[in-house]
């Protein structure tokens, strides 16, 4: 679990997964918090995460986690990292933001909390993340937590993408 001042980011494991995938009701009565309405944006996210432990292979604490605003007794968002650092020592992180609780500051909270734990890794030398390529929310969330703009990438399924990176000297500085 990582904790920020307003959140709880709860690692999924597979029974959390398999609540997600059942519906909205299943997973609030298993974590005990509202989920917000079209909550998850993305469900096939969680259908791909459940496949990876039903097929043995256990990420965590690389891979998804939900946010939860213990005050509002809610789900927030969710996000987390795409696996396991690399050899260079490099993770990527994502997030989103459920619908009723964006432009809260949850988004900039949890990826500063999910910066913060990978840098408490001496392994890790820096932290990745991606966003469409355009002036965005989610720009200016990895803008307040200081990432760098390296420029645009190929993406498989979202065509151009801009890839964006913090090392561990620079968050060091902030």
């Amino acid at each position: 679990m990582i904790r920020t001042p307003r959140l709880r980011l709860v690692a999924c494991d597979e029974a959390l997964l398999r609540a997600i995938v059942a519906g909205p009701e299943v997973a609030a009565e298993h974590l005990g918090v509202a989920i917000p309405e079209n909550w998850p944006e993305f469900p096939e996210a969680y259908q791909f995460s459940l496949g990876k432990f039903a097929g043995g292979e256990d990420l965590r604490p690389w891979w998804t986690y939900v946010f939860i605003d213990d005050a509002r007794r809610s789900l927030v968002g969710s996000g987390g990292y795409a696996g396991r650092p690399s050899a260079e020592g490099i993770v990527e992180l994502g997030y989103e933001t459920a619908l009723a609780f964006r432009g809260a500051g949850y988004a900039s909270e949890a990826t500063s909390g999910m910066l913060t734990f990978a840098f408490g890794h001496p392994e890790i030398s820096a932290v990745d993340a991606q966003t469409l390529a355009e002036r965005n929310a989610s720009v200016h969330v990895l803008e307040r937590n200081r990432f760098r703009h390296l420029g645009a990438i190929a993406h498989p399924e979202e065509g151009t993408v801009w890839h964006w990176r913090i090392t561990r000297e620079e968050w060091q500085q902030r």
